[in-house]
């Protein structure tokens, strides 16, 4: 699949690939900016020639109204005629496939991994989303140890699983819980077999030292008695706070780039970046670091510009400020002369009005 857009359906800006594929099945991940809302988001873009497309983009259209704290959740679907995906919230946290390559986790983790898992995909079931495809990869652990469930439904639909038989699904569910609780107390991530899984869930059962509760839901799980995820989840509970100071330590975190990805967002400048991009590969990088050292060069000289026009406006209107002031301080203080020739004073006429009474004007008839 070969990307030349940076900007995807007029909305999401293409920033670089993604750190972690989405799926092995014709999918193509970036991290991305919503230039409409101002957030960096997760483009995944699946393959023109993918089998059944529209049955993943109508469940993809189902699962984006599924919202829950504990998932990944899909914020927008992208068919443009030109490019066909999802959009989703940057994952939060540390891919629970990086600890295992480093250590085995503790079992009350792996247990809170499960019990959490369990509950989320129950409220999915209700809403009739189906996982399916349960592996380490796709579960984040969050720095405050919080669980986020990511590829709810869609990854199901990638790989063509039917699911039009709910009662069977939630089967597939259980047993998939289970046996990735088996695999993860022996420090292996979901096994690729079907074949193996009862012989791994029998191993973890003899595992020494498990808690009572563990044990007892492998061994109800494998003669078929948990009929639903809620007793599942029961029969776990309760299970400790996950203690992320307790995994194992990692060389290098995935969780500070949603922050770095922000702060590129607030300085990003999409003219600089090439409007033709060629992308074959996720490992590709979009720009070079030559480009990126000249786009902040040519930036800080253009603030440093606006800066100093500032300052010569601001001096210019002080000093006319100051000028202004002391001329009406002059002009009321000044003392007033009048340098015209002397003239008389005028004199002011008043008239007088002189009442005659009628007996005035008899005296003289």
């Amino acid at each position: 699949m070969v990307v030349t857009k940076q900007n995807i359906a007029n909305r999401f800006n293409l920033i670089r690939p993604f750190a972690q594929e989405y799926s092995e099945q014709n999918t193509h991940t970036w991290l991305g900016r919503d230039t409409i809302l101002s957030n960096p988001v997760r483009i995944v873009l699946f393959n023109a020639q993918t089998p059944n497309l529209k049955t993943i983009l109508t469940t993809a259209h189902k699962a984006a109204l599924f919202s829950d704290e504990q998932n990944v959740n899909i914020r927008s679907i992208i068919d443009d005629g030109e490019y066909v995906g999802i959009c989703t919230e940057v994952p939060e946290g540390e891919p629970l496939n990086r600890y295992l390559e480093k250590a085995n986790l503790p079992a009350q983790t792996v247990v809170a991994i499960i019990g959490i898992l369990a509950t989320v995909i129950n409220r999915a079931n209700r809403a009739g989303l189906y996982h399916l495809q349960l592996q380490a990869k796709n579960i984040y652990l969050t720095p405050d140890g919080n669980i986020k469930l990511d590829g709810l439904a869609i990854l199901a639909a990638l790989v063509g699983a039917d699911t039009s038989m709910p009662e069977t699904l939630k089967h597939n569910e259980i047993r998939g819980l289970t046996v990735f609780l088996a695999s993860l107390l022996q420090g292996k991530d979901f096994p690729e077999n079907p074949a193996t899984h009862d012989e791994i869930i029998s191993k973890a059962i003899a595992l020494p030292n498990l808690p009572e509760s563990v044990t007892d839901v492998l061994k109800k799980e494998k003669n078929n008695e948990i009929t639903d995820l809620g007793q599942f989840a029961r029969l776990l509970a309760p299970w400790e706070k996950i203690e992320t100071k307790e995994l194992p330590q990692l060389d290098n975190v995935f969780i500070p780039e949603k922050r770095v990805l922000t702060a590129e967002i607030k300085t990003e400048t999409p003219k600089t970046v090439k409007k033709e991009l060629e992308i074959t590969t996720p490992e590709t990088t979009i720009t070079k670091a030559k480009d990126l050292t000249k786009t902040k060069s040519n930036i800080s000289e253009k603030l440093e510009t606006q800066v100093n026009a500032t300052k010569i406006s601001l001096i210019g209107f002080a000093v006319l400020s100051i000028f202004f002031f002391l001329l009406s301080v002059v002009l009321l203080f000044r003392p007033f002369t009048d340098n015209s020739p002397h003239k008389e004073p005028t004199k002011i006429v008043t008239l007088e009005t002189v009442y005659i009474s009628p007996t005035t004007l008899n005296v003289g008839l």
